[in-house]
């Protein structure tokens, strides 16, 4: 039997790790901690809860644990749409480069 409560806890405490590895763009450790998360969340569902009371809990975490994913989505969505607008001023600083550097 799998200690129940003990994995709940470290899911919730890996979100939180990877919530300031994403707002701080550790990208490497935010890989490392959706990778540990996803085999909590096997082994949690390889042999389920025989309690109702651990049963409702998971759930409970399960239900946070969405919520949050859809912030994390969200933030790494404005993120990569900044990435995108930094990259899009560069090409268009760089094309006025060789512009210029042609018509000199």
């Amino acid at each position: 039997m799998i200690a129940h409560l003990q994995l709940l806890d470290e899911l919730e405490q890996q979100t939180a790790a990877l919530e300031a590895a994403v707002s701080h763009q550790h990208w490497e450790e935010s890989q490392r901690l959706m990778t540990s998360r996803l085999a909590i969340l096997q082994q949690l569902s390889a042999e389920p809860a025989a309690d109702p009371q651990v049963r409702q809990r998971i759930v409970a975490v399960a239900t946070k644990l969405a919520e949050q994913e859809q912030l994390l989505v969200q933030v790494l969505h404005q993120q990569q749409q900044a990435i995108e607008h930094s990259l899009l001023n560069l090409r268009t600083a760089e094309r006025a480069r060789q512009l210029y550097q042609q018509h000199r």
